[in-house]
């Protein structure tokens, strides 16, 4: 009789023990479950041996545009969600070395043929005996997205596409090295829209943006592909030319003036432009960006003041000129105070009978070191 009672109570315990095992094996499949369908991440198994689906998750169907039903039973090769077999080989080398791997970067195709690209961690594990992968894929399309628009932000003119002024630095620097190893010449070019402040002003700021982009468009179709158009701001714009001489300058100078001056069509307006044009050569008229740009500069503003819609090459004289200019400029601010200005009249006298009948009062500037001034 005590007997039959230790085994009835033996096994009321291993029932018991049973149920609680049982009671917490299926609280842990519901976790593992919610956990399972509610990351935002995708979660599949796979079959090692061929890529067979045995479950995907909710946000696999979400991100993939596979439903469940359509995937489960066939091979990751079967729909084609692999856009480079190779990084499928790629994963299974991780597996066969290190049991798994984390971050692995890939590109899947989508049901609708779109690409997305992903990290992927996976990890080889065993379901009833079955060698299987378990991957969780997070999508970095959005985050690459984010990425490209930082760098485009970063490195290009939001109104016109062309590059800003930092990457036209790094790519002249480059050019420069090119040229300073190889001894090929180097060209830099300013260049000018003409009268667009009058179009700006009368037209208003949309059809000028509307204007620039256009300009900009005939500008870069019109060059090569190593060459870079940057916009300065305004209606102003730099060219580097890698490789191109005095030659190759004026005949891509000629090729720029040209494809502005065909008529625009903005809206209802039809608008003739043209464009001033300095060249400054490396190394003749300087060795780095900041002097080459800046004589450039200074070529373009001859042609502003002689024609407009027209190029010339910087010479040491406008250098000269520009220098004498700049040190008037500054001089002239401070000669009432420093009392080098003195006025003058030159009367007006009739011819007939010799008489004083006005006068046309004139103010002379005399420099201590720069002597008269007219």
């Amino acid at each position: 009789m005590a007997m039959d009672i230790d085994f009835a109570l033996d096994h009321f315990v291993d029932e018991a023990q049973r149920a609680v095992a049982q009671q917490a094996l299926q609280e842990a499949e519901e976790v593992y479950r919610a956990a399972f369908q509610s990351s935002p991440d995708t979660i599949n198994i796979n079959r090692l041996e061929d890529g067979l689906y045995l479950d995907v998750n909710a946000a696999f169907e979400r991100v993939s545009g596979w439903t469940r039903d359509e995937v489960i039973g066939r091979t990751s090769a079967e729909i084609n969600i692999w856009h480079d077999m190779a990084d499928r080989s790629r994963l299974l080398e991780h597996l066969q070395r290190d049991g798994g791997c984390e971050n692995m970067k890939a590109q899947f195709a989508m049901k609708d043929g779109t690409l997305r690209t992903c990290l992927i961690s996976a990890r080889k594990i065993t379901l009833k005996g079955v060698a299987c992968i378990l991957s969780i894929t997070r999508d970095m399309s959005a985050q690459e997205q984010a990425d490209a628009r930082i760098q485009q932000l970063a490195h290009f003119d939001q109104l016109t596409g062309l590059p800003n002024r930092a990457l036209l630095n790094d790519r002249f620097k480059y050019s420069l090295s090119l040229a300073q190893r190889s001894g090929e010449p180097l060209v830099v070019m300013f260049l000018d829209l003409d009268h667009f402040k009058t179009i700006n002003d009368t037209l208003g700021h949309s059809i000028g943006d509307q204007l620039l982009m256009e300009v900009s468009r005939r500008l870069k179709s019109s060059l090569r592909e190593e060459d870079t158009l940057s916009r300065m701001g305004g209606d102003e714009f730099i060219l580097v030319l890698p490789g191109t001489d005095e030659a190759g300058a004026r005949q891509v100078a000629g090729k720029l003036i040209e494809a502005v001056a065909h008529p625009c069509q903005i809206e209802q307006y039809e608008l003739v432009n043209t464009i001033s044009i300095g060249i400054a050569l490396y190394p003749h008229d300087g060795e780095d960006f900041e002097t080459l740009s800046k004589h450039a500069d200074t070529a373009m503003y001859r042609v502003k003041q002689a024609s407009r819609n027209d190029f010339c090459f910087f010479t040491q004289e406008m250098q000269a000129h520009s220098a004498r200019t700049l040190q008037l400029l500054n001089a002239l601010r401070h000669a009432l105070a420093r009392n080098e200005l003195a006025l003058y009249y030159q009367p007006q006298i009739a011819l007939q009978d010799g008489h004083i009948i006005g006068a046309e009062a004139l103010l002379r500037w005399t420099h201590p070191e720069l002597g008269s001034i007219s």
